[in-house]
C-alpha cells in the first residue's frame, strides 16, 4: 500500500533494561527527514531502464507505526534518479509491505512497473 510523503514509522525497541515498563518503540524515522532515517536493509539500483532511466529500491524492514507496534511493516522506497524534462526531480514512492512474507526487490520492482494496469483496473 501506498504511503504518505510525511508518516514517521518506528523501530523495533532496545532489549528490555529490567526497571519500568518495557518499551513499545525503537527509533523514529521520519519519510520527510532523510537525516532521521534508519540503516537500509536491503537496496538495489536499475542502472538504465529504457523508460525510467535509473532507479534506485531501498528496503526497511520490521518497522511498524506508533498506534500498532504488534503489526511489523517493511518499508520499500522507489526513487527515479533521473530529473523530469522540466528539470525538477521525480517525487519518491513510499510503499508499506504489511505480512509475514517479504518479497525481493526485484519482485517489487516489476510489480511498480506493473501498478498503473493494476491502479486502474
Amino acid at each position: 500500500m501506498r504511503v504518505r510523503k510525511n508518516a514517521c514509522f518506528w523501530s523495533a525497541p532496545p532489549a528490555y533494561s529490567g526497571r519500568g515498563r518495557p518499551r513499545k518503540h525503537g527509533s523514529k524515522m521520519r519519510l520527510n527527514d532523510p537525516t532521521t532515517w534508519l540503516k537500509v536493509d536491503t537496496a538495489i539500483e536499475i542502472d538504465s531502464h529504457p523508460q525510467l532511466g535509473q532507479v534506485r529500491v531501498r528496503q526497511w524492514l520490521d518497522l511498524h507505526f506508533y498506534r500498532a507496534p504488534e503489526h511489523p511493516v517493511n518499508l520499500i522506497l522507489i526513487e527515479r534518479l533521473n530529473p523530469m524534462s522540466n528539470g525538477q526531480p521525480f517525487p519518491p514512492l513510499w510503499l508499506a509491505w504489511v505480512g509475514k512474507r517479504t518479497l525481493p526487490l526485484e519482485i517489487v520492482w516489476f510489480k511498480y512497473l506493473r501498478r498503473f494496469g493494476v491502479d486502474h483496473w
